[in-house]
C-alpha cells in the first residue's frame, strides 16, 4: 500500500490445467485478452494492470501469445480516498484455449479497508516476482538492462516492419511481440519474426496484416516487447520510412543493365547496316 499515490497493490493468480492456455494484451492470430470490468467497485478510480513477458505458441500454422498453466498478474488499485473502505467488484472475462476455446466469466467481489491492511510476506513475496517477470519499459536514449540502441523501419510497399536492436552483450534466443496502444490496431496481426544476430546487434523483419486491407504504419507508435534468456524489456518506437540505401543500389543495377542492352542493340544495328551497306556493293 502507499499512502502517498493512494494505491493498493493487488495480485491476480490464474491457475490452467495441462495444456490449457490464456492470452496477454495481444494475443496474436485468435484468442482474447483478459478483461476486467470494474465498474461496480467502490473508492477504486482505475485499475493498472502489468502484463509479465509472453510466450509464443504455434498451432496448426498459428500463432498465439499468452501463458500456460499459471500466471501472475500484478495490478495496481488507484483509490479515490485510502482513509475510507473500499470494495473490489467486478467481472473478469478469461479466454482459455487448448484444441479448442471457452470464454469464462468470474465474479469478484473483495471489500477491504485500506489503512487496516497488513503486509504478508509470503504474498509480498509472490507479487515482487510477479513483478520481476514483466518486462521494464525503457525510454529512447537510455542504456538500461545492455540496451544501447533501437530503430523501427515500415515499407508500405512489402507490408513489413523491420527492428534494430542493440546490446553490450551477445544475443542467446531473442524473441519480439509487437503491439501498440492506439484502437485503430484492432484487427492488426504481426507474425512471428524472422530474426537475424551479428554480434551485439538483432534485425528483425516482421510481416504485417490486417482485416481491413493494407496498412500503414508510418509515424505510427509501437511498443516492441523483447524478450531473451537474461532479458525482458518494453522499447517505444515509431516506425520510420524504410531504408532506401538497398533501392538505391537496385535502380543504379537496373540503370546499367539497360545501358548494355541498349549499347548491344546499337551494336546489332551497326551490324545490320553494315551488312547492308556490304550486299549494296556486291550488287553493283
Amino acid at each position: 500500500m502507499t499512502l502517498l499515490a493512494k494505491t493498493v497493490n493487488a495480485l491476480l493468480q490464474i491457475q490452467l490445467q495441462g495444456q490449457w492456455k490464456t492470452y496477454w494484451r495481444s494475443p496474436g492470430d485468435g484468442g482474447a485478452a483478459p478483461q476486467f470490468d470494474f465498474a461496480q467497485s467502490q473508492n477504486i478510480n482505475d485499475i493498472i494492470w502489468a502484463w509479465p513477458a509472453p510466450q509464443r505458441y504455434s498451432v496448426a500454422g498459428v500463432d498465439t501469445l499468452g501463458y500456460q498453466q499459471f500466471v501472475n498478474f500484478p495490478l495496481t488499485l488507484q483509490l479515490q480516498d485510502i482513509s475510507k473502505a473500499a470494495l473490489l467488484k467486478g467481472t473478469l472475462t478469461i479466454a482459455s484455449c487448448t484444441n479448442l476455446c471457452v470464454l469464462s466469466d468470474y465474479d469478484i467481489e473483495l471489500p477491504f479497508t485500506p489503512n487496516g491492511l497488513v503486509v504478508n510476506e509470503q504474498a509480498a513475496a509472490i507479487y515482487q516476482r510477479a513483478l520481476d517477470s514483466v518486462p521494464v519499459k525503457l525510454q529512447q536514449g537510455s542504456r538500461q538492462r545492455g540496451i544501447t540502441a533501437w530503430n523501427t523501419h515500415w515499407d508500405n510497399d512489402l507490408q513489413l516492419l523491420s527492428v534494430d536492436i542493440e546490446r553490450d552483450s551477445a544475443w542467446q534466443t531473442p524473441d519480439i511481440f509487437i503491439d501498440s496502444n492506439t484502437e485503430a490496431f484492432s484487427g492488426v496481426t504481426f507474425a512471428a519474426p524472422e530474426v537475424s544476430l551479428s554480434g551485439n546487434r538483432m534485425t528483425a523483419q516482421i510481416a504485417v496484416s490486417s482485416w481491413n486491407g493494407k496498412l500503414d504504419l508510418q509515424q505510427h507508435a509501437l511498443n516492441l516487447t523483447v524478450v531473451d534468456q537474461d532479458l525482458a524489456v518494453e522499447l517505444p518506437s515509431t516506425a520510420c520510412a524504410a531504408r532506401t540505401a538497398f533501392k538505391g543500389v537496385k535502380t543504379l543495377a537496373s540503370m546499367f543493365v539497360i545501358a548494355l542492352l541498349g549499347g548491344l542493340i546499337l551494336n546489332i544495328m551497326a551490324l545490320r547496316i553494315t551488312r547492308i551497306r556490304h550486299e549494296t556493293e556486291q550488287q553493283f
